[in-house]
């Protein structure tokens, strides 16, 4: 590229605009990306991990207590997985079974694949707008976190992190998205206002925002599933953070807040921190009326990111932890971690509990 395209990421402000995939793209890419990790401290030279231990080469090691930044599902490089490939048989559908078991988890009807969080909202987003072709307009909130291929970058455009200095740097991104800014103290006013278009087909958000963590107030899920019913718009939750039983009982989160949404992804823990696996999950109406419309890419869709070796991972790794043993003590944990919680904030300064 040229010097001028590739000013965009050559500076600390961008360097992670785009893509942020370490090693040969801090030696060829991206040297400012390694500055600014090295800067705060996260430059690891890790020579091995496992479950949640991490050693560094010089022998240190360290307590993965993020996850793998939300990407954990049982641990790094779990053994299992080894059995997994051994029994492997090239010849059947793991995919199909994955649907069968997906959908019965969470009572969506179909499972599209894709390889991580960005391609499966993509996925999404295609399908939504191919459902309802005559309603162009998104509706979306500011601080999403959807990834960064050119699809996913339109949803991601108002996060907290900066999209590039140069404001266009990425584009073209999807000309018919209105934002609404979820923490300004006229937002459910705005969301009403946007949603009164008339060509609204897909209001997509994450619960919980991936970037700052921010909960989407319950007022405005309750706005959007309101309208859904009178206006029969799409309703799309990202749950790449929020799915696998990470904030609750149940498999997928907005099934308590919301149980209307038409279109949903997945990504991370279906990986088992080996091989990059994803899956969008949307209701029958959705996938029939989008095959109306342009079955060939709809059927591409369908097919073309099916990996059976990474749906095979996915299908076990699941399976490992969807056990009264597991759910036993991912509730036990959660519980101690809630307990300490509370502790630390009735015994820090200025608490009025001692």
């Amino acid at each position: 590229m040229t010097r001028r395209a590739y000013a965009v990421w050559n500076n600390p402000v961008d360097c992670l605009a785009h893509s942020s995939t370490f090693d040969a793209f801090a030696r060829y890419v991206s040297p400012p990306a390694a500055g600014l990790l090295e800067a705060f401290g996260l430059d690891f030279d890790i020579k091995q991990a496992r479950g949640s231990t991490l050693t560094m080469r010089d022998g240190r090691t360290l307590l993965d207590c993020a996850g793998g930044a939300g990407a954990n599902l049982r641990g790094h490089n779990p053994p299992e997985v080894r059995a997994t490939v051994a029994a492997h048989d090239p010849t059947h559908d793991y995919f199909a079974d994955l649907e069968k078991y997906l959908t019965t988890l969470t009572g969506f009807d179909y499972a599209f694949p894709a390889v991580s969080g960005a391609t499966c909202v993509e996925t999404a987003l295609t399908l939504a707008r191919l459902a309802y072709p005559e309603r162009k307009t998104i509706v979306t909130f500011r601080g999403n976190y959807s990834g960064k291929t050119l699809g996913s970058l339109s949803t991601s455009k108002h996060g907290p992190q900066r999209s590039a200095t140069i404001p266009e740097a990425f584009r073209p991104y999807y000309a018919n998205l209105v934002y609404i800014d979820p923490l300004a103290p006229n937002a459910t006013h705005e969301l009403k206002r946007a949603l009164d278009r008339g060509d609204v087909g897909l209001v997509w958000f994450e619960l919980i925002q991936g970037m700052s963590c921010w909960a989407i107030s319950p007022d405005l899920v309750d706005v959007v599933a309101e309208r859904k019913r009178t206006d029969g718009f799409l309703v799309g939750v990202d749950e790449v953070l929020t799915g696998g039983w990470r904030t609750g009982e149940s498999f997928l989160a907005h099934s308590a807040a919301i149980g209307s949404a038409d279109l949903t992804t997945l990504a991370k823990p279906l990986s088992d921190m080996t091989i990059p696996m994803a899956v969008m999950l949307c209701s029958g109406d959705v996938a029939k009326r989008a095959d109306r419309h342009d079955p060939a890419l709809v059927e591409r869709l369908r097919y073309g990111y099916r990996h059976g070796l990474a749906a095979h991972v996915a299908l076990d790794a699941l399976g490992a932890v969807n056990t009264e043993e597991q759910h036993a003590r991912r509730r036990h944990e959660y519980s101690a971690t809630t307990e300490l919680n509370i502790t630390k904030s009735a015994t820090e300064p200025g608490s009025s509990r001692k």
